[in-house]
């Protein structure tokens, strides 16, 4: 997977290979249609609190903390 450039996760500084494991209050399972489910009831401009987990690549250490990202429209297709 992979973080699109100028995206609001990019802005967030949401990095490909990170996991998202909550939205706001919402914990998240494997399921990837939960995160679109919650984005789908939100409004442009909301402001989301993500938790992230990565994987620190050179010391093998896990990290989690707390984003926010403000919703923007989709791009158009």
């Amino acid at each position: 997977r992979s973080v699109a450039d100028g995206s609001a996760a990019d802005k967030a500084g949401v990095l490909a290979g990170d996991v998202i494991t909550k939205i706001d209050s919402t914990d998240l399972r494997a399921d990837k249609t939960e995160i679109a489910q919650i984005i789908a009831r939100k409004k442009v401009g909301d402001i989301l609190t993500l938790v992230i987990w990565r994987e620190d690549e050179q010391t093998g250490t896990d990290n989690k903390f707390e984003v926010k990202a403000t919703l923007e429209a989709a791009p158009e297709q």
